[in-house]
């Protein structure tokens, strides 16, 4: 979304446009499938999860 509005703003350059448009575009792309990759990997096994938890116990030194 914000990279598209970062485009618009170039809107009074063609050449400068479409070459903004077009990165916003695989940046959004990119964006996407990455959540439709790394979403379901963090609802099945936690990973962010388990090392929030490693991290905020070891300065304690509990379990």
């Amino acid at each position: 979304m914000t990279t598209g509005l970062v485009a618009l703003t170039f809107i009074g350059d063609r050449t400068e446009f479409r070459r903004t448009l077009g990165a916003s575009t695989v940046h959004d792309f990119y964006d996407w499938l990455a959540l439709l990759v790394f979403f379901p990997v963090e609802l099945i096994r936690h990973p962010l999860e388990h090392i929030s938890r490693t991290l905020t116990n070891a300065p304690y030194g509990t379990d």
